[in-house]
Order: structure tokens, then sequence, then C-alpha cells
């Protein structure tokens, strides 16, 4: 829970330094890592796609998450189920 708390204070960060210009500090470095989870997390979430389906819920909410937390949302998920 610490983990993905902290991971949403450096999204935010990351966010405010896309919206919000040079006018937030390290602003380069925060729109730098905003791109680097943005497409970390869009690979993850085509990597584990079939994985989020079988998890059951709704894919939308899966996806979000996965989006948001990466390796530390789908470490929550039921292990899939073999055959």
């Amino acid at each position: 829970m610490i983990a993905k708390t902290l991971l949403l204070g450096v999204w935010a960060w990351a966010l405010g330094c896309v919206i919000g210009g040079r006018t937030m500090p390290g602003s380069q470095i925060g729109r730098a890592v905003f791109w680097l989870l943005l497409v970390a997390h869009v690979v993850e979430t085509l990597i584990y796609l079939p994985q989020l389906r079988a998890a059951g819920g709704s894919l939308g909410w899966q996806v979000v998450q996965t989006l948001l937390f990466g390796v530390l949302h789908l470490g929550d998920l039921p292990a899939p189920v073999a055959g």
C-alpha cells in the first residue's frame, strides 16, 4: 500500500510537470519520468492482458490499475490457472 501511494505521488508530480510546463521544480525530469512510466505500464498492460482478463471484475478497472501501478497491481492478482 505504501509503494502504491508513493507511486501515485510520482505520477502526480510527473503529470504536474507535463501540464505545468517549466513552472514545476525538475520539470524536464518530471516529463521524462511521466513518459517512461506511461510507456512501461502500457507495455505491461499489453503483456499481461490475458491475466487481467482472467482476474475477473471490470477489465477497464484492471487496465487502469495496471497503468497506474504496473507490477504492484499485477502482484495482487490471483495466479493464472494452468491449462
